[in-house]
């Protein structure tokens, strides 16, 4: 088995980045604005700031929205990766052909994360650490169903065989990218609200409206966290899958 390593991640993640970063964002912007625009629905109805009748409607079913919810995040997800591995392969067709290529595989990636979530709710009420290496092993389940073509079966037994031998340094390479990210994105959280000052003793945190200048940032703020996920998706796939076929061994 090849080793991989976490540092070519770091470099490759960011470097894909601020290379593609005028491509990028703009796509994050967009799906980040209809993740936002579910989210204040569905915090304004949980914390009453909505009209009476819409909290109401919303509350009797939860878990449709819920679902709803979990569904428009991953197939937004799904698009994105789409996206952005095509830019990342030069592809003059990039638009069209990650679009197209994402819908094709929507369905077997629905029925791929749902193994991956039942694994995981296994592995983490049998014993933490069990859970924890089941994420990591099947962590590459999704690119290897949207981009190689894989069934979610086939995936599963894929994502195991690609990342047995380099969970370890997987999660190094998380650590080495995410860690400095969550620092900053906790500075900014932190600068935020202490320009609005503290909270009136059992008053509930506001719902921000579009006209709330804190909702743009946080905007931009999670746009860029969704580019920096998704380039170190791709860079930690193909980091893989290479250090895979330089041991002489194939994914095929």
């Amino acid at each position: 088995m090849g080793k991989i390593n976490p540092f070519d991640i770091f470099s490759d993640t960011f470097g894909e980045t601020f290379r593609w970063i005028h491509l990028f964002l703009p796509i994050a912007l967009v799906f980040q604005l209809v993740v936002m625009a579910m989210n204040m629905q569905f915090l304004g109805s949980l914390t009453g700031q909505l009209s009476p009748e819409t909290t109401e409607a919303f509350i009797g079913n939860f878990w449709t929205a819920w679902s709803v919810m979990m569904i428009v995040g991953l197939t937004l997800h799904v698009l994105q990766l789409s996206l952005f591995d095509a830019v990342l392969e030069q592809r003059a067709d990039w638009f069209s052909f990650g679009i197209s290529r994402a819908l094709r595989r929507l369905l077997p990636v629905l029925i791929g994360m749902v193994i991956f979530i039942a694994a995981y709710m296994v592995g983490i009420l049998l014993l933490i650490i069990p859970g924890l290496m089941v994420l990591f092993l099947l962590y590459m389940m999704t690119p290897l169903i949207l981009l190689d073509g894989r069934g979610p079966f086939e995936a599963v037994k894929a994502s195991w065989q690609l990342t047995w031998g380099n969970a370890w340094r997987l999660v190094g390479a998380v650590l080495l990218v995410f860690l400095p990210v969550l620092i900053v994105s906790m500075l900014v959280g932190m600068t935020i609200g202490m320009m609005e000052g503290p909270l009136p003793a059992g008053q509930s945190p506001e719902v921000y409206g579009w006209g709330d200048w804190q909702t743009w940032v946080m905007l931009l703020v999670f746009a860029l966290l969704a580019v920096i996920f998704t380039c170190f998706y791709l860079a930690a796939f193909r980091e893989l899958k290479s250090a895979r076929n330089a041991a002489g061994e194939t994914t095929a």
